[in-house]
């Protein structure tokens, strides 16, 4: 009877250990952080970035590749790796997961128009690969917030976009992670600054051929703390219009329209976004935050009619609907 005991005591163990490891490795973080323990070429050493911000050229750049093929690899996106010579490094430290500690920010710009960051851990003299931005576009600075409450900082990331296509676009933004649920998300998104110019009929088929239009984008985004954590965005939006055969130079556009507006956009704990506002739907009741007006948006600006707003359902879906399908409740 004993013996009997012991077995399915054991077996029953054995089964409980079976299920916590299948549901640790499961997690990706978790995953990716195991390999890291195990995998000393998956970590970076401080001996290796005090290297590379050192003095000495030769072991800053030695460092700097080691730095950027680790890297690469932990990402999974060894096919940069024949381009290590062109691919700009920064290194950030910030408090950015909920352990407390000063986590090591990698930021790689792989290209024109792609960039990733990997989070590494601190661990006695080394740093462990914990998580990863990816799909992002280039990085031109990384700045920390803190978040009300939690102890940790938001990623502040200023980004750049700039095309030409058949056109010319370009445009400086900053997009807002944070932490959550085993990895980041982002969730605000603003610009800072963007210049578009296009033909005319690109919106329009009945215009002239010849006609060109400009549409400028000069926002003042400031991050206040007081009375609660709020991000105020100044937009000042300008259209101009120009005739010439080829792409005119700046002195033939002639200012057409302009708009200024001042949105708000408060931090909320419950819902994990910053919001303009709060609703409810009209046809079910069901409470709602609003993230963005497109009545504020270069688009709108542009042209096209819009009378949308971005919402966040309590389950986190975003959504997009009619202004006029929301009871506003807050502000």
């Amino acid at each position: 009877m004993f013996k009997h005991l012991t077995l399915f005591l054991f077996i029953l163990i054995l089964l409980t250990l079976t299920f916590l490891l299948q549901q640790f490795f499961d997690n990706q973080e978790n995953l990716m952080t195991f390999k890291s323990y195990v995998s000393p070429e998956q970590k970076l050493s401080q001996k290796l970035i005090d290297h590379y911000n050192g003095t000495d050229e030769k072991m800053k750049k030695e460092a700097k590749d080691t730095i950027v093929e680790i890297t690469l690899k932990n990402l999974d996106q060894q096919q940069w790796l024949t381009y290590l010579d062109y691919i700009d490094l920064k290194l950030y430290t910030s408090n950015v997961l909920p352990e407390r500690d000063l986590e090591l920010i990698v930021s790689l710009n792989l290209s024109k128009d792609q960039a990733a960051m990997a989070i590494y851990r601190p661990l006695a003299n080394e740093y462990i690969y914990t998580s990863k931005i990816e799909n992002i576009l280039p990085i031109e600075k990384i700045d920390f917030i803190p978040i009300p409450e939690l102890g940790y900082n938001f990623i502040v990331s200023h980004q750049l976009i700039d095309e030409r296509l058949g056109a010319f676009f370009i445009e400086r933004f900053i997009k807002v992670y944070m932490y959550s649920d085993h990895g980041f998300k982002n969730i605000w998104q603003g610009t800072k600054f963007s210049e578009e110019i296009y033909r005319l009929q690109l919106q329009d088929p009945s215009a002239p051929e010849d006609q060109w239009a400009k549409v400028t984008v000069n926002n003042l985004i400031r991050f206040e703390s007081k009375p609660t954590l709020h991000i105020v965005l100044e937009t000042n939006q300008k259209k101009y219009s120009a005739f010439h055969d080829s792409l005119p130079s700046s002195s033939m556009f002639k200012l057409q329209d302009r708009f200024r507006s001042i949105e708000t956009f408060y931090w909320h704990p419950a819902y994990q976004h910053f919001i303009i506002g709060e609703g409810l739907l009209k046809t079910t009741g069901k409470p709602i935050a609003i993230l963005t007006d497109a009545e504020h948006s270069k688009e709108n600006f542009s042209g096209y009619s819009l009378k949308n707003y971005r919402i966040l359902t309590p389950d986190r879906k975003i959504e997009y609907i009619s202004k006029d399908s929301i009871i506003t409740t807050k502000p």
